[in-house]
């Protein structure tokens, strides 16, 4: 079977995909009742939130998808040029920032609301904020990143440009939560208000390792559905090569008797 990769329906995947992760940027920036909406006027906007940059992430890395896949279908004279710098630049985008940030937002966010929801989300905020946002906003980042995982496959860099990357990005994120604290006496997230330095030491360098093992975690499942699909058509193939070369043996082996 041809792959995904190469034909039209990876467009109309990545256009959905595209669609999505800005109707729930659009709906997050535009609830006018959203309870964390002074907090988000705040120094640092929206940006300071975690979520919000995974999935402004996840917008660039979908229109970089779908660049490519309309490059690709309606401009065949130049798929092995302008095409191949994209993919590279999708690649990098999914293996080292999107993936291992997404799930990170997804567990994190579950883990601490099944815990102790006053950490990331107060019960009193439900009146006031729509349960389907909540999930919009903190749920359907992973079905996306699971569809694009499985339909297309992205080539990941070495291990360690790869953490390296992750980590330049977890630095700066770390540095600008620390530096609007400072600033403005505020935390983008309540459960950091009840912790001490040391604390905050911990807490920020388990997340540190909890996101680079999210990144592990798509590197292997890139390479379990991926290569036993390519080691699946090999084998078909080498099949299908021993039976033209039996074929053909017979064939001699006929010609020469006659």
């Amino acid at each position: 079977m041809e792959p995904l990769s190469t034909g039209r329906a990876l467009m109309v995947a990545h256009c959905v995909c595209l669609f999505w992760s800005v109707f729930v940027v659009t709906q997050n920036v535009g609830l006018t009742n959203d309870p964390y909406l002074e907090m988000k006027r705040t120094f640092g906007g929206p940006w300071k939130y975690l979520t919000f940059l995974n999935q402004s992430l996840q917008i660039v890395l979908f229109v970089i998808c779908v660049i490519h896949d309309v490059i690709y279908i309606c401009n065949p004279t130049r798929r092995k040029g302008l095409p191949v710098h994209i993919v590279n630049v999708r690649d990098w985008m999914f293996s080292v920032l999107v993936f291992p940030i997404g799930t990170f937002v997804v567990f994190t966010f579950w883990i601490f609301y099944a815990f102790d929801r006053k950490f990331i989300f107060n019960r009193e905020l439900d009146g006031t904020s729509p349960s389907w946002i909540n999930h919009f906003i903190h749920t359907t980042i992973l079905p996306l990143l699971v569809i694009e995982l499985i339909i297309c496959p992205h080539k990941y860099p070495s291990r360690k440009k790869g953490v390296l990357g992750l980590s330049i990005f977890a630095s700066i994120y770390i540095i600008w939560i620390l530096w609007i604290n400072y600033t403005s006496g505020i935390w983008a997230y309540p459960l950091l208000e009840n912790l001490n330095k040391s604390g905050l030491v911990v807490f920020f360098t388990s997340s540190y390792f909890g996101i680079v093992g999210f990144y592990f975690l798509g590197a292997w499942l890139t390479k379990l559905i991926w290569d036993s699909e390519n080691q699946n058509k090999t084998t078909e193939r080498s099949r299908k090569v021993e039976e033209y070369k039996k074929l053909k043996c017979n064939y001699e082996c006929v010609v020469l008797i006659d």
